[in-house]
């Protein structure tokens, strides 16, 4: 009976093994108010370990200069007045750096986000998190084949993952059960998939 418990709680064999998908890593997603790349309003962060989500947060940030494109807003749907009350970047990166410091970070287009994170560190003279960082675009063109494309919303419905497109915390969601499925499909961790298609891991370094 202590057996049958073990076994139904923790998926334990009587030979037990260590998981061959075991994998932790930090999906991170950004929304911007406009064209500049310091003007981020929201992050949206998922936390993976052993393949599970044990942890979402999602920031509302309001920019060092408030305004906001049209075309910006009917994307995301935040306003000024969403994040007029907000805390500016500088204020919150202290918990945003304590969730992707010394990780694997992962992210949808990362040279995007990637690239409005060291924006916006620069702007405020904020020092660099240490971490390695990987684009899911790139990864799923190097294991997803019979794809229409590879762009979030088409991988989501490829896979059947839930996605509310443009909303920071969902597409962080689902940017990291994409790197999910890809290492389950593929029987391997997000390391091997990567070692084995060739593709390099990056530091957020003065250059991307």
């Amino acid at each position: 009976m202590i057996w049958n418990f073990f076994k139904r709680v923790f998926g334990f064999k009587k030979t037990v093994t260590l998981p061959k998908n075991k994998y932790d890593f930090v999906a991170i997603d950004f929304e911007t108010a406009n064209n500049r790349k310091t003007s981020i309003c929201s992050c949206g962060i998922i936390t993976i370990k052993d393949g599970q989500i044990i942890e979402k947060k999602h920031f509302l940030i309001r920019p060092k200069v408030l305004e906001f494109y049209k075309r910006n807003t009917q994307i995301h749907g935040i306003t000024k007045d969403d994040v007029k009350d907000q805390p500016t970047f500088d204020k919150i990166w202290p918990e945003i750096k304590t969730y992707i410091n010394n990780e694997l970070v992962v992210a949808h287009n990362a040279s995007f986000d990637l690239g409005v994170l060291k924006a916006v560190l620069d702007q405020y003279h904020l020092d660099y998190p240490n971490i390695e960082y990987l684009c899911t675009v790139q990864l799923a063109r190097k294991t997803i084949k019979d794809s229409d494309n590879h762009k979030l919303n088409t991988l989501a419905e490829y896979f059947g993952i839930d996605l509310k497109h443009h909303d920071a915390l969902s597409d962080a969601q689902a940017c990291a059960l994409l790197v999910c499925k890809i290492c389950e499909k593929q029987n391997q961790t997000i390391r091997e998939v990567v070692l084995q298609n060739h593709i390099k891991f990056k530091k957020l370094t003065s250059k991307l």
